[in-house]
């Protein structure tokens, strides 16, 4: 469960980066 949380915050943050 936190592996796919920690998964979902580092493609928020990619998203918020691009």
């Amino acid at each position: 469960m936190a592996s796919l949380y920690n998964s979902s915050l580092s493609a928020n943050h990619s998203a918020l980066r691009s």
